[in-house]
């Protein structure tokens, strides 16, 4: 809790940035996204991620674990309002920290 949030948020705004999340940044720069994909709500953020994802325009590899779990969180804090289509697209996304182990055990495994 706390002073940390600040800082969970900034962290979280930077990794979406990252990744080509434009809408993150809290200046509303991009007012056509902005009005199309909500900014800084939970549906918003999974709505241009899934668009990202599907255009093949998402470059997971440069976000760390702190920086996913951020983005993670920052969705959470608005769950409540994410329908379960949006949910379902949480799920897809790279955010959680067991998707490395069980990817390498898959790898074992074939």
């Amino acid at each position: 809790g706390g002073g940390s949030s600040a800082t969970e948020d900034l962290l979280a705004c930077a990794a979406l940035r990252a990744v080509g999340v434009a809408i993150a940044d809290t200046s509303y720069e991009l007012k056509a996204l902005a009005s199309r994909l909500r900014p800084l709500t939970g549906g918003g953020i999974v709505a241009a991620l899934t668009a990202l994802s599907v255009e093949g325009g998402l470059d997971w590899g440069q976000l760390g674990a702190a920086q996913r779990a951020s983005i993670l969180d920052l969705i959470s804090r608005d769950a409540a309002s994410l329908d379960e289509a949006a949910l379902r697209d949480v799920a897809r996304l790279p955010l959680f920290e067991f998707e490395r182990a069980g990817d390498e055990a898959g790898d074992e495994a074939g």
